[in-house]
């Protein structure tokens, strides 16, 4: 968030301690940093769901191997604790997925909140 501060300064008194100077400040909001905001959230959330979708993608892959270890070998135990790990590698790929993008999400909410109280 940008804004731009203007200091308008007025001498009102020279004395023989220094000099006493009143500031008026006026804050200047751009119109521009609720649009560039806003660009910033939707990209966010975007990039949010980008993210999720490759986790998701990351996980079928896992599951499509183990599937692949654990029906191509089938007469090999070492294939199929391969499959298995494979299985339970995908499913934590996949929930990491889930709860990250929650966590931004949640955060991504609470920052709009944030800059809506401000330029209301």
């Amino acid at each position: 968030m940008r804004r731009i501060v203007r200091k308008n300064f007025q001498e009102i008194s020279k004395s023989g301690k220094g000099i006493r100077i009143e500031v008026e400040k006026s804050i200047v909001s751009e119109k521009s940093d609720s649009a560039t905001f806003q660009l910033a959230v939707l990209r966010t959330e975007l990039s949010n769901s980008a993210t999720l979708l490759s986790h998701t993608q990351a996980s079928i892959g896992l599951m499509v191997s183990a599937l692949a270890f654990m029906k191509l070998f089938d007469s090999y135990l070492i294939f199929d604790l391969c499959g298995w790990i494979f299985i339970i590698l995908a499913t934590g790929v996949f929930t990491r997925g889930v709860l990250l993008y929650r966590k931004t999400k949640t955060q991504i909410e609470e920052e709009k909140s944030f800059f809506r109280g401000i330029h209301q």
